[in-house]
């Protein structure tokens, strides 16, 4: 695990890493290829985070992907922003979306520990859905011991009560599906601390929320 600041990349480095990350990972790829649905969904979400977090809130986002939506958090909160995911897409951030003030951390958070502290706000945005149920819990898990007692976790994921496709079926890097958001909220609120919130966001929107029970 290390945490990396702010590093320059060629044109080069963008076709490899695009390459390697199997997936669409910043907007300017999603529009290179007509993804225009997808670019407008995720800053939905991103927005919504962000008009959520508060002006000291310490903020930890969890598969911070391309580093735009920590971008948007970081200029919300004069606290501490810590950005965390694996290569190639912290190497995205930390180049395409930089923003003074930010931590970047390299590592698997599926495998490690998340960074030491204590944060108000975690972001798990377009993340849960590529993770395997027991792996899931798990990095739930870490973020509920990262959380303060009354801390809050924003997430998103593809519900099929929106007409959303299965993932089995049309989306070879997600693993899981939900039937609704109670589904999702009922599950990972059974994760948290009792203080600690859950909370979805869809389209600009916080469409439901639900407390920790542990």
């Amino acid at each position: 695990m290390a945490r990396r600041e702010r590093k320059d990349l060629t044109l080069e480095d963008y076709r490899e890493l695009v390459a390697a990350a199997g997936e669409f990972m910043f907007p300017e790829h999603w529009a290179m290829v007509g993804n225009i649905g997808t670019i407008a969904s995720h800053i939905h979400h991103y927005n919504a985070v962000a008009n959520a977090i508060e002006a000291a809130d310490d903020v930890l986002d969890v598969g911070c992907g391309c580093g735009l939506a920590t971008r948007l958090y970081r200029l919300q909160t004069t606290g501490r922003v810590v950005a965390v995911d694996r290569p190639p897409a912290i190497d995205i951030a930390r180049s395409l979306y930089y923003s003074p003030g930010v931590e970047y951390w390299s590592q698997d958070f599926v495998e490690e520990a998340l960074p030491e502290g204590k944060f108000d706000v975690a972001v798990l945005t377009e993340v849960y859905e590529h993770l395997p149920e027991a792996v899931g819990h798990k990095v739930v898990g870490e973020i509920a011991a990262r959380l303060r007692p009354d801390g809050r976790l924003y997430m998103s994921v593809p519900l099929l009560s929106r007409g959303e496709q299965q993932a089995s079926k049309n989306f070879a890097n997600h693993c899981r599906d939900w039937a609704d958001e109670d589904a999702v909220l009922d599950e990972v609120a059974g994760m948290l601390r009792t203080r600690q919130t859950v909370a979805l966001v869809f389209m600009a929107k916080v469409v439901g929320s639900k407390g920790g029970v542990l």
